[in-house]
């Protein structure tokens, strides 16, 4: 027996009180999950949950579909198209490239309590590719569930100096939400990154939104920049 009782409504979704009670043959078991922030979206007729990435550092949007050039009046950018963070076909499926120029000094992972696990690679897919700060990202799975458990989608943040996560490794997010992923590089590099930001791309089958404009600030952990429905 399945009960769900609407608990209290706020701004990005509903709080569920759900009582799950399950029977046997042999046993009972209950299990209770009081007023727990589990975030929906509505659509046509199907409760589909989300999580929320949020901006990892504080600084200015100078970059998305395609570059800003502020001041600019078009919310995808008044410059040429975004270059993303892929030095070949399979790496470059992503979507949605975000440029966002700031100080850092640290790059975090910040989410929504819908993201409770995710797991971390090492690449070199910016600028040229080689084996160095500049060219590194840092991809990040996210997961429903402990464990890496319940695949959401994958986040992409670029030229990531001084790593502190590791290659192929498993983080459990409970109860921060929070992850450092490195720092922000302060030198130039050629044409490729010419002046502190964080590069970041999407990718989660289609179902993410890109919640951002161009030449608009943003604030570490609060500012959305993307949403994914899974």
């Amino acid at each position: 027996m399945l009960i769900i009782r609407p608990f209290i409504a706020y701004e990005h979704g509903i709080y569920l009180d759900i009582l799950l009670t399950y029977y046997d043959l042999h046993r009972s078991l209950m299990y209770k999950i009081a007023q727990s922030p589990v975030q929906f979206q509505w659509k046509k007729g199907v409760v589909m949950p989300y999580a929320y990435i949020y901006s990892p550092i504080s600084g200015v949007i100078t970059g998305y579909l395609n570059y800003c050039i502020c001041p600019c009046n078009f919310c995808t950018g008044c410059g040429s198209e975004h270059v993303k963070c892929c030095v070949r076909a399979p790496e470059c499926n992503w979507t949605s490239p975000v440029d966002i120029a700031g100080m850092g000094p640290d790059i975090y992972l910040f989410v929504n309590s819908y993201v409770q696990s995710v797991r971390t690679y090492l690449r070199y897919f910016c600028c040229d590719g080689q084996n160095n700060d500049y060219s590194r990202v840092v991809i990040v799975e996210l997961f429903s569930e402990p464990n890496a458990n319940g695949y959401i989608g994958r986040v992409k943040y670029g030229h990531v100096g001084n790593p502190t996560v590791e290659d192929n490794r498993i983080y459990n997010l409970w109860p921060y939400y929070t992850l450092k992923l490195g720092t922000i590089l302060m030198s130039q590099y050629g044409r490729c990154y010419t002046g502190p930001h964080i590069h970041l791309e999407v990718n989660s089958n289609n179902n993410a939104q890109s919640l951002v404009c161009c030449c608009t600030n943003v604030s570490a952990k609060t500012t959305a920049i993307y949403k994914i429905y899974f």
